[in-house]
């Protein structure tokens, strides 16, 4: 306790010498203007990588085609055909929504499964991690 004590004593005498010390003060407000500056010089680098260029801007101001619909592989649907919903997902993974189907299907390396089967193999599989790490959790919902 009483070593304790002493140590508690010397980090107060020594900090007490820091912030009285005026070299030390002055060293301490130049880092935090170094830091300032490298954040400043940081922010401006991300900015400038971040802002479109001119032409993606001179698009802004032109009008989108007029009753025209996006169908799977970009092209534009004519008129009477029903759009599908494609979209393109990491690991090789597309999601396809085709409005006369039942379900939408997600395609994943050549195999073509309807989206709730993918959804319950995902519940199935985090049950099993989860029992997995905690063994008393159960199945069921909470």
């Amino acid at each position: 306790m009483f070593v304790a004590f002493e140590a508690v004593q010397h980090l107060r005498t020594l900090l007490n010498l820091v912030l009285t010390n005026s070299e030390a003060r002055k060293l301490l407000s130049d880092f935090g203007v170094i830091g300032r500056d490298l954040l400043a010089r940081g922010a401006a680098k991300a900015a400038e990588n971040i802002r479109p260029d001119e032409e993606q801007l001179a698009k802004v101001d032109h009008t989108a085609p007029q009753d025209q619909f996006v169908t799977e592989g970009g092209r534009a649907a004519g008129p009477g055909e029903k759009p599908i919903v494609e979209a393109k997902l990491p690991f090789d993974t597309a999601f396809k929504h085709d409005p006369d189907a039942p379900q939408p299907t997600v395609e994943r390396r050549g195999e073509v499964r309807g989206a709730g089967d993918v959804i319950d193999s995902g519940r199935q599989q985090f049950s099993e991690v989860r029992g997995a790490v905690d063994p008393h959790i159960s199945g069921a919902k909470e």
